[in-house]
């Protein structure tokens, strides 16, 4: 896949305002479907230590259908909203003891995202879509020490198991705007655009101190379980694309996040957090359309 379709992949597709290029006047006349994976690995380095996670998942599943052509679209999908694979161990002081105890932190999971988006055409021009789409799924944390330097046979680790659900709606609007033939020289235009709503999740938090031995099994006892919201901050997204014919294309995109609106389980804002914007241009050339290793 060339850099220009990744960055309208990113736009239309995977952000799941798919409906919205479908449903201009070159779109699908018949069903289409797609799918991808994602493979990552993360290397974290310390002075004297190195350590390596990898892992893979599904990155999308799409399918969409004309239901007018060359009006109106729909489609529906399934793809990960948010991803946590990480693994921290540091070593911390004990208080009023000259003993160190060994931290390992986890994190596992994320968030998945079942979402079904339709674009209407008012024109030969413009398009608008509209997305809902279900977040659902857990987010795990695990906390485990164990004492540094003991001359005690241990037998077994305290853990604390954190494990948050997710289940809620939310809501997404898009246009876009598509120019054929703006010179004689076959020159098309593309710009398009999404708005993501603020969104409250029902989260429901489950807190449990675990006794885990060296072998197989633990031992539990639940702490709480909490009934609240997370909340995500709007953001917006934004792209345009120049090409002539099927030969050449440039495009860039954009999407701005204002993190410093996300709330987290106790409602309070964190002092880390600041807004994001990220941005990419792409560009596509084609030598010989009749080629096909072009």
């Amino acid at each position: 896949m060339s850099v220009f379709r990744r960055i309208l992949v990113s736009i239309f597709l995977i952000g799941g305002m798919a409906s919205i290029a479908f449903s201009q006047h070159e779109g699908p006349r018949r069903l289409r479907d797609e799918g991808g994976m994602l493979v990552e690995q993360r290397t974290a380095r310390g002075d004297s230590t190195k350590e390596i996670n990898s892992n893979g998942n599904l990155n999308y599943l799409i399918m969409g259908f004309p239901v007018k052509p060359g009006k109106w679209t729909t489609s529906a999908g399934l793809m990960p909203y948010s991803s946590v694979n990480f693994v921290l161990n540091y070593n911390n002081d004990i208080a009023g003891s000259t003993n160190t105890v060994d931290v390992t932190e986890k994190g596992s999971g994320g968030i998945n995202q079942f979402f079904w988006s339709n674009g209407v055409a008012l024109n030969q021009n413009l398009s608008l879509g509209l997305k809902a789409t279900y977040l659902f799924s857990s987010i795990i944390n695990e906390t485990t020490n164990s004492l540094t330097n003991t001359t005690q046979q241990v037998s077994y680790f305290p853990t604390i198991y954190e494990r948050s659900y997710i289940r809620d709606l939310d809501f997404s609007l898009g246009v876009s705007y598509h120019k054929d033939s703006l010179t004689n020289k076959n020159y098309r235009l593309n710009i398009g655009a999404v708005y993501d709503f603020k969104t409250d999740l029902n989260t429901q938090l489950s807190q449990r101190l675990e006794r885990r031995p060296i072998t197989k099994g633990a031992d539990s006892v639940t702490l709480a379980t909490l009934n609240g919201n997370i909340t995500l901050p709007q953001s917006i997204s934004g792209g345009i694309s120049f090409s002539k014919g099927y030969q050449w294309t440039i495009g860039a995109d954009f999407t701005y996040l204002d993190y410093k609106q996300y709330r987290g389980f106790d409602g309070k804002p964190s002092a880390d957090v600041k807004s994001a914007l990220r941005m990419a241009l792409g560009f596509e050339f084609t030598p010989d359309l009749a080629s096909p290793s072009s």
